[in-house]
């Protein structure tokens, strides 16, 4: 009985050390979101200048680099990305990052699929059109125009390409 007893409350012991941890990892992953949250309301309010080129160089430009240029002022500022995509990551889902790799994994198969991402949401990214409908399904920030969400979908796009030729994401923000 004795052993019996010993085996009892050693499972005990167990089972608070894996409740414990599992409560820590739930109360992570709370503030990990909260902090996710806060940031993308920062970000959202947060303006950046838009690059101006020169008339030399929007002669020479190409309409493309224009548009991500456009594209990158946005992840980097008012568009709010950066708060959740840093890096080309995603802190809510690791298995959701903006590599081509994770883009094709999860039906991304162009940059018209990320705007539509971008636009009306998908799983725990909200939507940051200015179409998107519904309750905790779109931000509560200032939604994008049409032609901001193009101009970003084609900067997300147009780097995870580039990163798979081995241009980083960091590089690419800069």
């Amino acid at each position: 009985c004795a052993r019996h007893r010993e085996e009892e409350e050693e499972e005990e012991k167990e089972n608070e050390n894996e409740n414990d941890a599992l409560f820590s990892r739930d109360v992570s992953v709370k503030a990990t979101v909260a902090s996710c949250a806060a940031a993308c309301r920062i970000l959202a309010f947060q303006t950046v200048p838009v690059l101006e080129a020169s008339p030399a160089m929007a002669s020479s430009a190409t309409e493309e680099s224009i548009v991500t240029t456009d594209g990158k002022n946005l992840f980097n500022g008012a568009g709010g990305c950066l708060g959740c995509h840093a890096a080309g990551g995603n802190i809510l889902d690791a298995g959701k990052t903006l590599s081509l790799r994770d883009l094709t994994k999860n039906g991304m198969n162009g940059k018209e699929d990320v705007a539509e991402v971008i636009s009306l949401g998908k799983n725990k990214m909200p939507g940051y059109g200015e179409q998107c409908v519904g309750k905790l399904k779109c931000t509560f920030a200032k939604r994008l125009t049409e032609k901001e969400i193009r101009d970003l979908s084609e900067f997300v796009w147009t780097t995870a390409n580039n990163e798979s030729e081995g241009v980083s994401w960091a590089k690419a923000l800069k």
